[in-house]
């Protein structure tokens, strides 16, 4: 909450970043300690999961402070790009890893023609693994091919998200059902609004 500011309306609360705080933590260097915080190697999933609860909580809420400092900050959400391949693998947030970067790619569309195929076959990859989490991993992905306020979606980047999706199509949907050659326009479009593309 630090980093925001919550404006009340009349059911809603909208939240809008705090310009001041975000720039009081970036210069104290918090973001650095996330990462060599996030950026530790310790294997907090398996038999010994429990003992390592408050660790995970320390994670996600790592994830939500980062998201909260990016929020219409670019130089964070740069600095969030540029850690993506390690924070990528940070076990035991993947839900609030993906929320972030979904904040890091609205609305920034030089980050959205900067992403890697290597980087979204990792995001698929992570939609394999952890099912509960599939919504936050797929507006991660909505994210990245469609750059939403200026309505305008990346064929490049659509493209990394269906190779990804048809290699591991047998295991993201194991009926068949959704893979189907008739379903083949419905996962276009759930991917993206296909009136303006940007190669």
């Amino acid at each position: 909450r630090f980093c925001e500011l919550i404006q009340p309306g009349t059911n809603v609360h909208v939240t809008e970043a705090h310009r001041m705080n975000q720039r009081i933590l970036y210069n104290f260097g918090v973001l650095t300690d996330i990462f060599t915080l996030l950026g530790k190697e310790i294997h907090i999933d398996g038999p010994l999961a429990e003992e390592y609860v408050g660790l995970r909580e320390i994670f996600q809420r790592s994830f939500l402070l980062l998201t909260a400092m990016a929020r219409s900050n670019d130089e964070v959400k740069s600095r969030l790009y540029d850690h993506m391949d390690k924070l990528l693998e940070v076990k035991g947030a993947v839900a609030e890893m993906a929320t972030c970067f979904t904040e890091v790619f609205n609305g920034s569309q030089d980050l959205n023609l900067k992403i890697t195929a290597d980087q979204v076959k990792k995001t698929v990859e992570l939609l394999l693994v952890h099912r509960e989490e599939a919504s936050e991993l797929i507006d991660m992905l909505k994210a990245i091919v469609k750059v939403e306020e200026l309505d305008l979606s990346l064929k490049r980047n659509q493209s990394f998200v269906m190779t990804s999706i048809n290699q591991y199509r047998h295991a993201l949907d194991p009926s068949g059902v959704f893979f189907k050659k008739e379903c083949t326009s419905q996962r276009i479009q759930l991917l993206c609004d296909r009136q303006r593309v940007r190669e």
